[in-house]
């Protein structure tokens, strides 16, 4: 993994939504070299495009749509971090005994 490829999911894994753009001031202004590290990590599956609701940090727009890109599990295991749990309520998934019934 290159080392702007590195600096763009170690940036991304702590926001909130995970976002790779826009790119820390640390990678400086080179648009070619950005988008081409971003293709390789869409590529190799560590980063994954989706709709955003505004431009903000859109990567892309596709028929009107503002496309980002964010961190994969893949992405944050690639650089050392545990996959974020999904938040969900925690549920019993014990069957009733008979007793019960």
């Amino acid at each position: 993994m290159s080392d702007i490829q590195l600096v763009l999911l170690a940036t991304a894994a702590p926001r909130d939504n995970g976002s790779l753009l826009p790119p820390p001031a640390a990678v400086g202004e080179a648009p070619a070299r950005i988008r081409k590290a971003v293709q390789a990590l869409i590529r190799r599956g560590l980063a994954a495009e989706v709709e955003l609701p505004a431009y903000a940090d859109a990567w892309r727009t596709e028929g009107g749509h503002a496309i980002g890109v964010v961190i994969t599990d893949a992405g944050r295991v690639a650089i050392g971090i545990e996959p974020e749990e999904p938040e969900s309520p925690a549920t019993d998934l014990a069957e009733p005994s008979r007793s019960s019934l």
